[in-house]
């Protein structure tokens, strides 16, 4: 959440201004939640691509189900079972529903600094035309947790 990462920044220093930049340019925003960008982390270009739909899927649905995204990724050699099971993991948590985020949905961002929210919600609608595909599959899969 913005209000765990500000107080580890001097305003003095850093205004809001430059923090948002420093995030938009390593962070995703989901569900009021900054989440470290995929391309930033050691997992190769189609897991990267997965753990970024995984959080696509949070920001647009809340819960994701491990059995749709199984399906999306049915033979796939590198976005295995385990593969996905890892990127469920290390962003979420399983509930009775699914699998959501691990920290609470935070709408103090958004209430505190509205005129942040378009940039990062113009970046998730722009995901809708990259994810297209794997959105309708993931959609037609039958739901299972």
């Amino acid at each position: 959440p913005y209000s765990v990462l500000r107080p580890q920044f001097d305003p003095l220093s850093f205004s809001d201004d430059v923090l948002q930049q420093a995030l938009n340019s390593c962070a995703f925003w989901v569900r009021g939640n900054f989440v470290l960008q995929s391309r930033l982390l050691p997992l190769g270009p189609a897991i990267g691509h997965a753990r970024t739909f995984v959080l696509f899927l949070f920001q647009s649905l809340g819960v994701v189900h491990r059995s749709r995204l199984l399906h999306v990724y049915v033979g796939d050699d590198q976005v295995t079972p385990e593969v996905i099971l890892m990127l469920l993991e290390q962003v979420g948590k399983k509930t009775n529903e699914g699998w959501k985020l691990k920290v609470d949905d935070d709408k103090s961002f958004q209430e505190k600094y509205p005129r942040y929210v378009p940039l990062h919600t113009e970046f998730w609608r722009k995901q809708v035309r990259r994810f297209g595909p794997l959105l309708e599959r993931y959609r037609q899969a039958p739901q299972e947790n």
